[in-house]
């Protein structure tokens, strides 16, 4: 193992199994949270270990999970009262959403940069961006919650504190950390997804994806919300991307195996955030096979040659100016939703003058953003 593996295994041990009051779920130990070493799992096992299913599902994801702290503007959970038929709330008129990879910085991955790769700076002007822009759904990855890192900003208070400051339908918060808790159960430190939105939130879902490469777990935070169009499930997620196809094929089928256990009888549903793959990669394939249409794609935002508009990743070093992304690892994929209805664009795509001529990225990411 290496330095690098061993202090990221330290820090996920850190995160995640002191991370939730709730006591671990039966089907994952400290091995599998921590990253089961995949290379020594033939295909079958890991293709069949953890698979999602409508009973196991309902056992450890339990519905109506809004995570409440009280620096994040929140709901409540929906009672069972409130039922796919209810009336349209005035607030899901229309439906935009953007995805982007914050960078968290915990590991100074910026040489040049200073501690935490400037993450309070950087957060500053996504906040800015967000809150000039409000869509209806934010998919983030790389979200750490920490209360006892030095210096480190609270990333959700900032962002629902910028989108609500100018007025209209308040945002709320759904993170889900990367062991695949239940998003009821916020965690008091956590490292995940989160999705901010400003539409009604029906019911929430956290799912610990089938590990496929060892120390690098990843998981799903789902959200359903109400619109104008009816019920809308979305999936935020990060996965590990792994190069070997039999390996990606399988992570990617184990995403799609959650979907279709969790998505309402409506059929509309949305996948997006940093899939770590390329488009011409298997787990796109399968993607594409289970009906779902890269919005990206679609709009002509691919990345043949570093600099190309879909490039997303990666702008290092971040005070750096010109554009040096030269993969596209980001992505919106819809279903059920008619993918000509939306102009796609990327998010954040150029670096931000400072006040000193200098000039820094929001993230080694670019998001990508689609507008109805």
């Amino acid at each position: 193992m290496t330095d690098r593996t061993a202090a990221y295994a330290t820090l996920i041990a850190t995160l995640v199994l002191g991370a939730c009051a709730a006591p671990p779920r039966e089907d994952s130990g400290a091995d599998d949270i921590l990253g089961v070493d995949a290379a020594s799992e033939s295909t079958a096992e890991i293709s069949t270990r953890d698979s999602p299913s409508a009973d196991n599902v309902a056992q450890r994801d339990p519905p109506g999970c809004i995570p409440a702290r009280p620096d994040v503007t929140t709901v409540d959970a929906m009672s069972d009262a409130t039922s796919d038929a209810a009336p349209v709330d005035p607030r899901a008129t229309e439906f935009s959403f953007v995805t982007y990879n914050v960078l968290h910085g915990i590991r100074d991955e910026d040489p040049a940069a200073d501690s935490d790769d400037r993450i309070v700076e950087r957060l500053g002007q996504l906040a800015r961006e967000l809150a000039a822009r409000r869509p209806a759904m934010i998919f983030l990855q790389e979200i750490l919650v920490t209360t006892t890192r030095p210096g480190y900003p609270d990333i959700l208070g900032t962002l629902t504190a910028a989108l609500n400051a100018a007025g209209g339908e308040p945002y709320v918060a759904v993170f889900g950390d990367i062991g695949g808790y239940p998003p009821a159960c916020p965690p008091p430190v956590g490292l995940g997804e989160a999705t901010l939105t400003r539409l009604p939130v029906v019911e929430t879902h956290g799912h610990s994806v089938v590990s496929v490469q060892p120390f690098s777990p990843r998981s799903v935070v789902h959200v359903r919300v109400r619109t104008a169009r009816g019920l809308v499930d979305t999936y935020n997620v990060h996965l590990q991307g792994p190069d070997d196809p039999v390996r990606a094929a399988t992570e990617m089928r184990d995403v799609l195996a959650f979907v279709a256990v969790t998505q309402s009888s409506d059929g509309r549903a949305v996948i997006a955030g940093d899939f770590n793959s390329v488009e011409s990669d298997t787990p796109h394939g399968v993607l594409r096979d289970a009906g779902f249409v890269d919005l990206g794609g679609r709009a002509g935002l691919m990345c043949a040659r570093a600099g190309d508009p879909g490039c997303s990743n990666s702008t290092m070093p971040l005070a750096q100016p010109g554009r040096r992304t030269d993969v596209r690892i980001d992505y919106i994929f819809v279903r059920g939703i008619a993918p000509d209805a939306f102009r796609t664009t990327m998010f954040l795509d150029a670096p931000v003058p400072l006040a000193d001529g200098g000039v820094l990225w929001t993230s080694d990411h670019i998001g990508v953003l689609a507008t109805e």
